[in-house]
């Protein structure tokens, strides 16, 4: 099904990600040099990926070869999602239908707010759990395409 094109469909690049705590504290879990890209397309499928653009490669070439610790690295420092999403433009809500995810928790549906000023969207996430405590993602894209 072709969808009407919505305002979000699109190439969009991040310019940053920001957790917010419960009490207002922010904190950048994947670094201020943060990388990544959120593709939405009009037939209703979306990709999400954000990344710490600090990792350090691994020791050896091998995505198998890893230590304990630089595979920890390269997981916290990452995040990958896709799947299909619904928007409710008067409420500015995607609900993200995660079909694969890089935490197979998140497959499912997760819930996300949007804003449009310009080049730029914002995005932030419903309350969730992160690093143990009640926070909300709050994500800076400027569109590339």
């Amino acid at each position: 099904m072709v969808r009407q094109i919505l305002p979000v469909v699109g190439i969009w690049s991040l310019v940053s990600f920001a957790v917010e705590q419960s009490d207002g504290v922010a904190s950048y879990p994947y670094g201020k040099k943060v990388g990544g890209m959120l593709i939405i397309d009009a037939s209703g499928y979306f990709s999400a990926q954000v990344m710490d653009m600090t990792r350090p490669a691994f020791k050896v070439p091998d995505p198998r070869g890893g230590t304990p610790e630089e595979i920890k690295r390269a997981f916290e420092g990452y995040i990958g999602y896709y799947g299909n999403f619904d928007v409710d433009e008067t409420q500015s809500k995607f609900t993200f239908h995660v079909k694969g995810s890089w935490l197979p928790n998140w497959i499912g549906e997760q819930i996300r707010y949007y804003k449009i000023e310009g080049n730029r969207m914002a995005i932030t996430s419903a309350p969730t759990m992160f690093a143990g405590n009640q926070a909300v993602g709050k994500l800076l894209f400027e569109r590339i395409k």
